[in-house]
C-alpha cells in the first residue's frame, strides 16, 4: 500500500515531538515488576508494547494489572504485533480481550517505529488525551491500514 499525496491539500508540518515514549518487547517470562519499573520513569507519556501473534500478553505475569495500573493514571499505551505480517486484532483472543477491557489502544498493522513516532508527535501536538487516543487509530499518511 502507497498512500498517494491529495495535491490539493497544502503541506502541513508539526516538528514538535515529545520523546517521552517507551518501548517494551515483550518475551517469555517478563515479570510484571519489570514493566512496573519501566513504566515508572518520571515522565512519561506513552509505552508502546510489543506483542505476540494478534497482538496477546501472557496472562499470569502480572503485565495486564500493571498495564492497567498506570493508564488509569493517564498514560496511553499502544498494542503493536512482533509479526512481520499482519497486526493487532484486540478482543480475538482472551487475552487481547483483557487488553482493550483497560483501555491499550489496538495498533492494527502499524509498525513498532510508526507507533513510537506517532505517540511521539500526539504528545507533543495534541493536548487532549481522547483526543490522542481517537487521532492514534487514524491514518495520517499510509502508516496503518487497519485500527
Amino acid at each position: 500500500f502507497i498512500l498517494t499525496p491529495d495535491e490539493g491539500q497544502p503541506l502541513i508540518c508539526e516538528a514538535g515531538m515529545n520523546t517521552n515514549v517507551a518501548l517494551i518487547k515483550l518475551f517469555p517470562g517478563l515479570d510484571g515488576k519489570v514493566v512496573r519499573s519501566m513504566l515508572s520513569t518520571e515522565g512519561l507519556g506513552a509505552a508502546v508494547i510489543s506483542t505476540f501473534g494478534s497482538g496477546n500478553v501472557p496472562q499470569d505475569s502480572g503485565l495486564v494489572e500493571v498495564l492497567d495500573e498506570f493508564i488509569q493514571k493517564g498514560m496511553h499505551i499502544v498494542n503493536v504485533t512482533q509479526c512481520i505480517k499482519g497486526g493487532v486484532e484486540q478482543g480475538r483472543y482472551e487475552t487481547s480481550t483483557l487488553l482493550d477491557s483497560i483501555g491499550v489502544i489496538p495498533g492494527g498493522d502499524i509498525t513498532t517505529e510508526s507507533a513510537l513516532t506517532k505517540m511521539m508527535h500526539l504528545l507533543a501536538n495534541v493536548e487532549s488525551h481522547s483526543e490522542r487516543e481517537h487521532l492514534f487509530s487514524v491514518s495520517y499518511a499510509g502508516e496503518m491500514t487497519m485500527a
